[in-house]
């Protein structure tokens, strides 16, 4: 036929140029000769970076041939759409994003300012209540009540409401059946009865602040043959001099409610036979401590007379 290649392939010599002298047309290869369509990896970077889909294949309309490029859409460099310097897809982002805060390490023994706060708030709160503690003892003086009529179950009201309850008889001087009680000053009414409910008495008393404190004697008469004694000791370093003089202050006998003139250290007890004095080395001087306590006694009971 007129345009068909010769038997045995090719063309006869001075056939059509760019062809082999023999076989028929080759399809140009993938990466060689002059490239018809921009290939993968080569010319400038399109959109987004890296080969666009169905680059890096075989030519339009050719099966898929194996072994060159690599898979529709993938190539050299990043993803499409990545920015350039991105990291690889699944790795963790480099540095810090811009605006988001830096990561701060632990600091190990610095400035604590809730600590500071802490101790402040503890020092305010002791020292408010030690003031508390002291301002309460101040506006209300301690009341020391026994029985010496002669007979248990004496009861004290203090306007209205119970103070001491079923007292026993203190036939001697006797700590452990005396009841102690803070009382707010200012007047009250007191009120003492015996075991049966008969008032003994009821009269209206003022207390104050910042005293001593009070002994009560409900019920006492103005006859009675029991004393309350305030017994002044001195305890020197060096016993040099006469000692000290009014040791024994018998409190008023026609009352029954004292404010005691002075601090007392031992109640209802005798004073000890030696206290401890401390003193510098090679301090020579003569020091005196002085204890002072509250004693019952018969009124005629010569140990208590000076």
């Amino acid at each position: 036929m007129a345009n068909m290649p010769p038997p045995g392939g090719g063309y006869p010599p001075g056939g059509p140029p760019g062809y082999p002298p023999q076989g028929y047309p080759q399809q140009p290869q993938p990466g060689y000769g002059p490239p018809q369509q921009p290939q993968a990896g080569y010319g400038p970077p399109q959109q987004g970076y890296g080969p666009q889909p169905g680059m890096g294949g075989p030519p339009m309309g050719g099966d898929p041939q194996q072994g060159y490029g690599g898979q529709p859409g993938m190539g050299y460099g990043p993803q499409p759409g990545m920015p350039m310097g991105a990291p690889p897809m699944g790795a963790p982002p480099m540095g810090v994003p811009m605006g988001a805060p830096m990561p701060q390490q632990a600091q190990g023994g610095g400035f604590n300012m809730l600590k500071v706060v802490g101790i402040g708030v503890a020092v305010v709160l002791g020292v408010a209540g030690i003031g508390g503690f002291v301002w309460y003892g101040y506006t209300h003086p301690s009341v020391r009540i026994v029985n010496v009529t002669g007979k248990d179950g004496v009861s004290v009201t203090l306007d209205g409401q119970e103070l001491a309850k079923d007292l026993k008889n203190a036939a001697t001087e006797n700590a452990a059946v005396v009841v102690t009680k803070n009382v707010a000053s200012g007047a009250h009414k007191l009120e003492a009865k015996d075991a049966s409910g008969k008032v003994l008495e009821s009269f209206t008393f003022e207390f104050k602040s910042g005293t001593n404190g009070y002994v009560y004697a409900p019920g006492r008469a103005a006859d009675s043959k029991t004393c309350f004694i305030v017994q002044t000791d001195e305890y020197k370093t060096i016993s040099v001099g006469l000692g000290n003089t009014d040791r024994f202050k018998t409190l008023d006998p026609t009352k029954n409610l004292w404010e005691l003139p002075t601090t007392i250290e031992f109640w209802f007890q005798d004073t000890p036979e030696s206290v401890e004095i401390k003193t510098k080395k090679g301090d020579s001087s003569n020091k005196t401590v002085t204890k002072r306590a509250l004693r019952q006694a018969p009124c005629d009971d010569p140990d208590f007379m000076d």
